[in-house]
């Protein structure tokens, strides 16, 4: 029986107790002085809670933050069993026997009932001891684990003693007396009291106080948190913490820097679980972090954020509404503070607190689940007030980064640099577990940067299109099986066990596997290796092999004969299938008098489209041209066209209408059916149509086609065609068109620019966003808006 309960014993629960003044002793040993203690495990086997098998309450839920539905039925269930008084049926296999030492410094309080808790992992980690005394008053103990423990309880009496002379009224402190070095007695506060998850009117007052009595101006470059802070990340450098999350902080750092900033004492760790609710009164513990000269609403933001990720684990939108809501009203009570420093109060807290945490982090060997809940969510928010310093783009790429350091994976084709500093044209390709391909898809999806995700599935990879809060573009290839059609040409496997890290935190593809995969890929398309990738060949020859070699080659391979050979196929054709339609296409229209800047727009957009969207781009000059122009009749389809270019236009002599209705009948007929070609060859195949010059040259400027006919009869023929998702009207004043082309007269192209202004602002009444004239002054802001709008109908 001693031995089985030894056995049980977890191997440092005696230390434990020796720091208290407990002797574990064997069960055959106990005498009328021996104490038995039950208690209760962490998952790990150490213990958490240990308490006298006398005791008739569970005194150990003193330490126990009942705060969700989950932590309730626990709290209940074990308040049950003492109730009905069945500890035995439960403990009795986990139990100690000990002896009190004299000589102990806690030795006289440990003579009745009392319940320990032995602390949270890690560098800060203290027991509280809880003691119900022979005069039935209560009473907590601190005890040190260590000598950064022992400093903090040092830092916690002295502050309880600068807010006890505050002479608080909303908020009270526990009377806190020194028993020897490294223990700390404290009042029971709990007593007709509780914790409250939301941040209430008590809390609000309790901090408004707090932040009036001790409010000075500084200046953030000489705060001693902020100095702090700079060596913290610096330390945890050196430890598992990724290396994301490390360089935003000191992107943020460098914005900080030199910022005006108002102070206050501040608790540091104000959490419902160090808050009780008492008589409209907050009883504020666990002082053991608080610093003055910190900045303002700390606590604040510290009680929201801590209850949103810990308790309610909601998202960062919820939980940053949460935070701007509670600051205005409470910069609207103190005054001292603006509703617009938000952000920068925000900036400040996330600075100071996740640096902390991090140092911390970084010293511990055993992560607790909570602590990846923290760092997922700090990097949310330090993405998000960032935005205003990093493109998105780039913050969201490190993110992605520090999301997969804990994943099998390997990036493909990536260029030897920081993963930030890839060009905004580029895109990620990345092969990993398809379970784990999806679960970085939902986590992107939900990223507070990630405005809209497009996402083409097929049985073998996942493409990935996100449009960011800025509106900029990143696109990832997800791959789990490398295929070509129906040929695949590698094991996913392999792959993964061979991917090595390089100098920028980012696991590639190994160097063989990567210059096959380039000459499989490209080979088996039927296309060469680009010469940017020849690097990966300089031992060999050639970098290119013929189709019909790599066939004859994999066809050979396990994966590619046989049951595989026959779902490679199937699973091609179903991908085929599955996305006929899936692909959006898109038809946009450029419209504007000669000098307005078609030209040069058109050419930016597609190279925009081509490189961001990945999207091929086919322009077509004014109309599908399924029928060639009138004067190739006569002249042949080359010399009319050189002679259209060479000619200025608006020159056509015709005036009859019969000429004018055949002219427009014959161009009709090629908008009418050349539109279904135009859908069926590229828009349902996913491309981007741009059309220099549109119909609506037919219905404001007939004549530079040779047509004279009424605006409202050519207007008519418009109802019939399809309608292009966007188009635009290129305008500037007339005296800048005309420096920049002299082909119409100056009342000419006031008068064009005023009839495309009215058409577009008569079709775009029903049609918002889709009609949209444009001043276009400055080139890049207006290619800019264009992909901005492009996007939007797109990703």
């Amino acid at each position: 029986m001693v031995l089985v309960l030894l056995r049980k014993t977890p191997s440092n629960m005696k230390e434990y107790l020796a720091q208290i003044g407990l002797d574990v002793i064997p069960a055959s040993h106990q005498t009328k002085s021996s104490v038995q203690l039950y208690y209760i495990n962490n998952v790990d086997g150490t213990p958490r809670w240990i308490w006298t098998a006398k005791s008739r309450k569970a005194n150990f839920l003193k330490f126990y933050a009942i705060s969700s539905f989950r932590s309730r039925v626990f709290a209940f269930a074990y308040q049950l069993v003492f109730l009905l008084q069945l500890q035995h049926l439960f403990f009795s296999r986990k139990s100690v026997y000990v002896t009190r030492n004299e000589s102990a410094a806690l030795s006289p309080v440990l003579k009745n009932n009392f319940a320990l808790f032995t602390g949270t992992k890690g560098p800060n980690r203290k027991m509280v001891l809880y003691v119900i005394k022979e005069n039935l008053s209560t009473s907590f103990y601190k005890i040190a684990l260590s000598n950064t423990s022992e400093l903090l309880l040092a830092t916690e009496y002295k502050k309880i003693q600068e807010v006890e002379a505050l002479n608080p009224q909303s908020f009270k402190v526990p009377t806190t007396t020194i028993i020897s070095k490294g223990i700390l007695e404290m009042e029971d506060l709990s007593n007709q009291s509780s914790r409250k998850n939301n941040f209430t009117p008590i809390h609000h007052k309790a901090l408004a106080e707090l932040f009036t009595a001790t409010v000075a101006s500084s200046n953030t470059s000489t705060l001693p948190c902020f100095m702090a802070a700079a060596k913290q990340i610096e330390a945890a450098k050196n430890g598992r913490i990724p290396q994301g999350i490390i360089s935003r902080l000191e992107t943020l750092q460098l914005h900080l820097e030199n910022q005006p900033v108002f102070t206050t004492l501040s608790h540091k760790d104000f959490t419902p679980w160090n808050c009780l609710v008492q008589n409209n009164q907050l009883a504020m513990y666990d002082w053991e972090l608080a610093a003055s000269e910190t900045p303002a609403a700390f606590d604040l933001f510290h009680f929201i954020m801590q209850t949103g990720i810990l308790v309610n684990h909601a998202n960062w939108r919820t939980i940053k509404e949460q935070l701007q809501r509670s600051f205005i009203a409470f910069a609207s009570e103190v005054k001292t503070i603006k509703a617009t420093d938000f952000d920068a109060y925000l900036s400040y807290y996330l600075y100071i607190n996740t640096a902390y945490y991090i140092q911390l982090y970084a010293q511990q060997e055993e992560w607790h689940l909570q602590v990846d809940w923290l760092l997922a969510m700090w990097n949310e928010a330090l993405n998000d007030v960032l935005q205003k310093y990093t493109p998105s783009r780039e913050v969201l790429i490190n993110t992605l980064f520090d999301y997969l350091l804990n994943t099998q994976y390997a990036a493909i084709k990536f260029p030897n640099t920081l993963p930030h500093l890839l060009s905004e044209y580029a895109d990620i390709d990345l092969c990993m577990q398809k379970s784990d391909a999806y679960q970085l898809i939902a986590y992107l999806k939900q990223n507070s940067l990630v405005q809209k995700a497009s996402i083409v599935h097929k049985s073998y990879m996942a493409s990935v299109t996100l449009q960011l809060r800025n509106n900029s573009l990143l696109c990832l290839d997800l791959i789990w099986q490398f295929k070509c059609k129906s040929i695949q040409f590698f094991a996913l496997e392999e792959v993964l066990q061979k991917a090595t890290w390089n100098a920028f935190g980012v696991k590639n593809m190994g160097e063989e596997h990567t210059r096959n995969y380039l000459r499989y890929f490209y080979g088996l398309n039927n296309a060469q290796v680009p010469e940017k990738y020849s690097a990966y060949f300089l031992p060999y020859k050639t970098c290119n092999s013929s189709k019909q070699q790599l066939l004859k080659y994999l066809k050979t391979k396990p994966y590619n004969r046989g049951i595989s050979s026959i779902m490679n196929q199937l699973n091609y054709v179903l991908d085929a299938v599955k996305n006929i339609g899936f692909h959006k296409g898109i038809i946009i229209t450029f419209s504007g008098v000669d000098g307005a800047g078609k030209s040069t727009v058109i050419a930016e957009v597609k190279h925009e489209m081509e490189k961001k969207l990945r999207k091929k781009v086919v322009v077509i000059r004014h109309r599908p041209s399924l029928l060639p122009i009138l004067s190739a009749i006569t002249k042949g389809k080359q010399n009319a066209e050189q002679a259209t270019m060479q000619t200025l236009p608006r020159q056509g002599k015709n005036k009859a209408l019969i000429s004018s209705l055949l002219r427009f009948a014959y161009y009709y007929t090629d908008y009418f059916i050349g539109q279904f070609i135009v859908y069926i060859k590229y828009v349902m195949r996913g491309e981007v149509v741009l059309y220099d010059r549109y119909y609506f040259d037919f219905i404001n400027d007939s004549i530079r086609s040779n047509i004279r006919l009424p605006k409202w009869f050519t207007k008519l023929g418009y109802y019939l065609l399809m309608k292009p998702q966007l188009n635009f009207f290129l305008y500037a004043d007339a005296k800048v068109i005309l420096q920049r082309k002299q082909e119409l007269e100056l009342s000419t192209i006031k008068q064009l620019t005023n009839d495309y202004l009215l058409l577009f602002g008569q079709l775009g009444s029903a049609k918002q966003n889709q009609y949209v004239p444009i001043e276009n002054m400055e080139l890049n802001k207006t290619v800019a808006l264009i992909s901005h709008l492009i996007t939007q109908k797109l990703a």
